[in-house]
């Protein structure tokens, strides 16, 4: 009988977490990735000094409630207007805005409370794609659900529309109306990363192909970009001979006229190198980037070559 009681224990102690967690909305509690100093390596979206949405990965202290804590970095406070500053970045939360955050089923229903009105759509936008961004980094987020004070709304004060249960939105969209859709995600674009002018960030830039695959997607970023605040690091007249990713390694051949690259400096051939290593990251996994010029491998000493983990990081 003893025995039989202390069975029933023990599976009702096991019973108690399951039981506490069903139907229970709450903040993220997945996983934290923490260093020695119990920091959490979250990716946040922030506008640059050139209006384009950027990805940054900043390490900030992990608490209960750690998606709001996320969000509170993309206020307009006098401390993270003077820490952004530094590293070209612009928040897009006026401060005094607070959040309220629950979590059922991977949806995050996300409240922002005391916004007042933005200047224009484009501000409207930014917020939207930040915040959307920002949460679904998290693996327990899949889709985010916004209200404004409470309240559901189909758009804000200066025009720009908000989908239920909007799923990560593609940042600096080309020849696109300020406008933010559900119906976005599933165009087929590709995601070309290209530096800012002092080689500091790496933006992403997406645009709509016929084909969607790795070499398509070089031939586009060698066409170049529109805005004359990113850079084209390819020299005039390169092509891409072949390109591939096969078992974590990424390799691709180009024409002759890159290996003019090497003569360059000013940080524009190690720009180059994350910029078509993380551009690549959307099709496969890529551990390895090995490039070439007409067959032969493309050498330099300029820096060394090493994967860049995050397109941008805090410093």
């Amino acid at each position: 009988m003893k025995t039989k009681k202390a069975f029933m224990l023990i599976i009702v102690i096991l019973l108690i977490p399951i039981l506490v967690a069903c139907g229970v909305e709450k903040d993220i509690d997945d996983e934290p990735d923490l260093n020695e100093s119990a920091l959490r390596k979250t990716i946040l979206y922030f506008v640059n000094d050139d209006g384009f949405v950027v990805p940054v990965m900043k390490q900030i202290p992990w608490e209960e409630g750690i998606g709001k804590a996320a969000l509170n970095n993309l206020v307009g406070t006098e401390a993270n207007i003077a820490s952004l500053s530094a590293n070209g970045l612009k928040t897009v939360i006026p401060d005094g805005v607070k959040f309220e955050l629950k979590i059922t089923d991977k949806n995050a229903v996300l409240n922002i409370v005391n916004l007042p009105k933005l200047s224009d759509a484009k501000s409207e936008k930014a917020l939207i794609e930040s915040v959307v961004n920002t949460l679904c980094e998290f693996p327990t987020i899949e889709t985010v659900s916004l209200r404004f004070d409470g309240m559901k709304v189909a758009r804000l004060e200066n025009g720009t529309a908000v989908s239920d249960k909007m799923s990560r939105l593609l940042l600096n969209v080309e020849n696109e109306e300020v406008s933010v859709s559900a119906n976005t995600t599933k165009a087929e674009y590709v995601t070309i990363y290209f530096p800012n002018n002092s080689f500091a960030q790496q933006i992403p830039i997406n645009r709509r192909v016929e084909k969607k695959n790795f070499e398509n997607t070089l031939m586009e970023m060698i066409k170049g970009v529109e805005s004359s605040s990113l850079k084209n690091c390819f020299p005039e007249g390169t092509s891409v001979l072949s390109a591939s990713i096969e078992d974590g390694v990424c390799k691709v051949d180009f024409s002759e006229e890159f290996g003019s690259l090497s003569e360059t400096s000013g940080g524009a051939v190690e720009a180059l190198y994350n910029s078509i290593y993380l551009t690549a990251m959307q099709f496969e996994e890529v551990k390895e980037l090995k490039l070439y010029v007409d067959g032969e491998a493309f050498i330099t000493d300029s820096f060394t070559v090493s994967a860049p983990m995050y397109p941008n990081i805090f410093k």
